[in-house]
């Protein structure tokens, strides 16, 4: 008896062990796969928040901490709604099975702002059959994965730019060869055709008077060419930063008044009155030349809109340690849209041709450059 009792006391101790020894195998590897996936959760690039049904956070990465700039202890149990308002729709989306990624823009721990795509997961963590586990109810859980994708954002608005970019340089291509096939064809075709006149007219047989307003119009189809390449030229340099600058002390009211004597041929030819302001100031530091390229680009316009009969008005003073030279006239005026386009090469207002106005619209280009 003692024998046989001995016997089943050592079987049933043997099966104690066993089952010690099967229960210890399975914790050890519940621990470990929770270990796995923890590391796996921990190392992702990507920021994972785990919610339950209530929105309550129950899991939250380190990618997740560092867009955030909060710690797990700090959001622990908080409502995820609380922290990014915009995750508010994710319980609807996953419980919909939608899928798609949706893009959230927040203020980041150094104040910047990120952007990131937001996907929504809803998981179920089933009842457990081994009686090793106390899990008979199933519970669901929300997963929220965050990707930053400030640099692609970054990148995307950099090529959108670039692209428009480019293609505003490939209009401007087209704009300045339309622009200039018309502006050099209207003078070449007057040069062609007054010379063609004199030479089948032949000098003898033209009368003096004649031969004398065809050279002149030759002569100023010829100046307007020049003027025009010169445009295009300084236009040109100015932009590639290859116009020569150089600053020195220099009179205002004389840089003023050689513009105004520069202009003036012209408004007496159109019938326009122009006056000349001028207080004293102290000599002014610039580039005498592109001060003075400057003014008559102003004048010029100030004449060649204004109707016969009006005033054109240039003033220099001082502004504290500056000074202000202005230009103004009692012309047609500038809509608000073509003020926010002034110093747009070839820009030239729909009411250009009042007055038989000409130009390329390349003045106000270089002034705005030149300033």
């Amino acid at each position: 008896m003692v024998s046989l009792a001995g016997w089943l006391g050592f079987g049933v101790m043997d099966r104690l062990r066993l089952q010690a020894i099967q229960l210890f195998r399975q914790r050890m590897a519940m621990t470990y796969r929770r270990s796995l996936m923890r590391q796996v959760v921990e190392d992702s690039f990507d920021g994972i928040i785990a919610t339950d049904t209530l929105g309550r956070i129950e899991l939250f990465n380190d990618a997740a901490s560092q867009m955030l700039g909060l710690t797990y202890e700090q959001v622990r149990g908080r409502s995820l709604a609380e922290l990014l308002p915009e995750t508010e729709r994710g319980v609807r989306m996953a419980d919909e099975d939608d899928h798609r990624p949706r893009e959230l823009t927040f203020t980041g721990v150094d104040g910047r702002a990120v952007t990131v795509e937001m996907l929504v997961s809803r998981s179920e963590v089933r009842p457990s059959r081994s009686r090793y586990e106390r899990r008979r109810q199933p519970r669901a859980v929300y997963v929220y994965t965050f990707r930053d994708v400030s640099l692609r954002k970054t990148a995307e608005i950099a090529l959108e730019r670039a692209m428009h970019e480019a293609v505003q340089a490939s209009q401007a291509k087209s704009d300045f060869i339309a622009n200039m096939s018309h502006e050099f064809r209207t003078p070449l075709n007057a040069i062609i055709g007054f010379t063609e006149l004199m030479r089948h007219q032949g000098l003898e047989r033209m009368k003096p008077d004649k031969a004398i307003e065809y050279m002149g119009d030759i002569h100023q189809s010829g100046t307007r060419l020049l003027s025009l390449v010169n445009d295009i030229l300084d236009l040109s340099r100015i932009e590639n930063d290859a116009l020569p600058v150089e600053i020195e002390p220099c009179d205002a009211t004389e840089v003023l008044l050689e513009a105004v004597r520069t202009v003036r041929p012209i408004a007496e030819s159109r019938r326009i009155t122009l006056m000349v302001q001028i207080e004293t100031t102290p000599p002014a530091l610039c580039d005498r030349r592109a001060m003075h390229q400057c003014l008559i680009n102003l004048l010029s316009n100030a004449v060649k809109f204004s109707e016969p009969g009006k005033t054109v008005t240039a003033s220099v003073d001082s502004q504290g340690k500056r000074i202000r030279f202005a230009v103004r006239d009692e012309g047609v005026g500038m809509t608000a849209e073509l003020v926010a386009k002034v110093g747009q090469p070839f820009l030239r207002a729909s009411h250009a041709t009042i007055a038989g106005v000409e130009g390329t619209g390349l003045g106000l280009a270089i002034t705005c450059r030149l300033m």
